[in-house]
């Protein structure tokens, strides 16, 4: 009688393809979400790589999901996607909103870029709200 760790009878073992399946998908999913961070800090445009590489993040999240769901790896997968998708979700909805404001967001952020003083910096802030009315179509 061994005291080897058996995997439960519905779930088969981890395969070594499995394996390395999953630990890419899981690396390439977090480096999504890097970039994605990383990108939401950017200027504009260059900020609405965030939107690309949060669908990126989900796709990998998605497919993590399928690779690890039949395996004993199903907890902590199902707990990366839990919080790895709403995570995307936030970047993917904030790079739309600055791509449908993308006028107002623009002109705030060569507002900041001029600024020199505190008082002018408060002044961009107090624009942006009209400037974003002016671009709504109703």
């Amino acid at each position: 009688m061994t005291s080897e760790p058996r995997p439960p009878q519905d779930q088969p073992a981890f395969s070594p393809e499995r394996q390395k399946a999953f630990s890419r998908t899981l690396l390439s999913a977090a480096m999504c979400m890097i970039v994605a961070w990383g990108a939401t800090l950017l200027p504009l445009p260059f900020s609405l790589i965030a939107g690309l590489a949060g669908i990126g993040a989900l796709v990998f999240l998605v497919r993590l999901m399928v690779i690890a769901w039949p395996t004993p790896a199903r907890r902590s997968a199902s707990v990366t996607a839990a919080f790895g998708i709403p995570a995307s979700i936030v970047v993917i909805g904030l790079a739309l909103l600055s791509l449908v404001f993308y006028g107002p967001m623009t002109q705030y952020q060569e507002c900041l870029d001029s600024a020199l003083t505190n008082s002018a910096v408060s002044s961009c802030g107090k624009d942006l709200p009209g400037a974003i009315l002016e671009w709504l179509p109703f």
